[in-house]
């Protein structure tokens, strides 16, 4: 389930056609998930070794409901090093999972505190600018002050874009033009080419897909080729205007004005019928390109994406919101860059500088929580299959994303582990769930 992206009645189904394939039994969808629980809560209580060199990457998630949960991931240096600076959910594991009704920066620095003293003082946290998360860490910090605070470089570049894009009126209309593309195309045959959905939160922090589109969309264009829309061929008003033929010319197309060609060949031999064989010989490639429904369409819906071909270069510049500041000062190195490009370009450099100048050479440092982000955005893709969507027992997933699964760890999981373990753990941290609250409150009592 949690490798293949399901959930788990699509992963009981699933095991129930191959049963039925191999003569076998399978497991139902409430085993599945009670398995999952049990697996996860083992993951949970496992001892974890004492170390120093660890680096702490925290973040929160915020479902419906009261409760938050706090999600610590920890990544020796020794492991990040071998990963090359790069990390997989597997290069990390899950040193601590909170759940709060309300988070406090003390609770924070309290959480942090006490598993400091179980598993060892980090040497350095990774964090976005949460306020509350931010507060637990200074606090914790005071305590601490050889612990290396870094805010997450992702959000941070995302914060100097906003200003940078949010009152530039060629970008702000770009984006509105991608909306209504989106919606004029999604229900015709240009689907394959609409634009992607942005999304409605942290946007300056997602400008790339959409930016990428447009330049795929221009390249896509540039090949001159839209059979992919429609391969047949017509002759209108604006086609004859497009091909700029001499007066004494247009009279010789007249009888196919209008008319759809279905395939190529029809369209060659009609025209070469009509005028003469060097002359369309001379003009084939051209006025197939103009004579294109497939063309014609294309310009329609999507020939604006083409006015913005300058402009996309310079947010070209602006897309390195994902990678790590090495990467992205190496990618503006060197070329011309726009105004905008140079001021993100200033504002990264002296960011770098305050966080990270004081770093000897031989020091590894984590720049960015993207991986917590990517375990995050896995869990809510996997286990948001509740209809009321809170804080549950879902939450013990999160430590299979960052674990290797194997046979034996399953085995010495469910040895372990009984479900009345499970159910004392989640009433305890979790309390009654909103669905068990809801079916009370709309039982009929007789």
């Amino acid at each position: 389930m949690v490798r293949a992206f399901t959930g788990f009645r699509g992963g009981a189904r699933s095991l129930e056609i191959t049963a039925e394939v191999m003569g076998s039994g399978s497991p139902s969808y409430s085993s599945i998930r009670l398995w999952t629980y049990r697996l996860g809560y083992y993951l949970l209580q496992r001892a974890i070794e004492y170390r120093e060199d660890r680096i702490f990457i925290m973040d929160m998630t915020v479902e419906l409901g009261k409760s938050k949960c706090l999600l610590i991931l920890g990544v020796s240096e020794s492991r990040f090093r071998q990963a090359d600076f790069c990390l997989t959910h597997h290069d990390t594991e899950v040193l601590a999972l909170q759940i709060f009704t309300q988070a406090k920066g003390e609770d924070i620095a309290e959480c942090l505190e006490g598993l400091s003293q179980r598993i060892g003082v980090p040497k350095q946290i990774v964090s976005d600018q949460g306020s509350d998360i931010k507060k637990g860490i200074q606090l914790f910090q005071a305590k601490h002050p050889e612990v290396i605070y870094t805010p997450d470089l992702s959000h941070k570049i995302a914060c100097m874009v906003k200003p940078l894009l949010s009152n530039d009126e060629v970008y702000q209309r770009f984006n509105a033009q991608c909306n209504q593309t989106k919606a004029a195309i999604q229900q015709t045959e240009l689907n394959f080419l609409k634009p992607p959905t942005q999304r409605s939160k942290a946007r300056y922090h997602h400008i790339a897909p959409r930016i990428e589109w447009a330049q795929k969309v221009l390249r896509y264009q540039q090949r001159g080729d839209f059979h992919l829309i429609d391969d047949r061929y017509r002759v209108d008003d604006e086609v004859l205007q497009l091909m700029a033929l001499p007066s004494s010319y247009e009279h010789f197309l007249a009888p196919i004005k209008g008319l759809i060609f279905n395939t190529r060949a029809e369209f060659d031999q009609a025209m070469s019928g009509l005028l003469a064989e060097d002359v369309y010989q001379q003009h084939q490639q051209e006025w197939r390109y103009l004579a294109s429904i497939g063309r014609q369409r294309f310009d329609e819906k999507l020939g604006w994406v083409s006015g913005y071909a300058s402009d996309l270069e310079t947010y070209q510049q602006m897309l390195d919101d994902n990678e790590s500041a090495q990467r992205l000062l190496q990618k503006l190195d060197g070329i011309e860059l726009d105004e905008k490009a140079k001021t993100l370009e200033t504002q990264i450099i002296a960011y770098i500088d305050a966080h990270h100048g004081d770093a000897m050479r031989e020091q590894a440092r984590l720049v960015s929580s993207d991986v917590i982000e990517s375990v995050f955005g896995q869990y809510k893709q996997v286990g948001h299959s509740g209809c009321l969507q809170e804080l549950g027992k879902m939450v013990l997933l999160l430590p299979l994303l960052v674990t290797e699964i194997t046979a034996e760890l399953v085995l010495q999981a469910m040895n372990s582990v009984k479900t009345s373990c499970v159910d004392e753990w989640a009433n305890k941290t979790l309390g009654p769930s909103a669905l068990a609250l809801r079916n009370a409150a709309f039982s009929v009592h007789l």
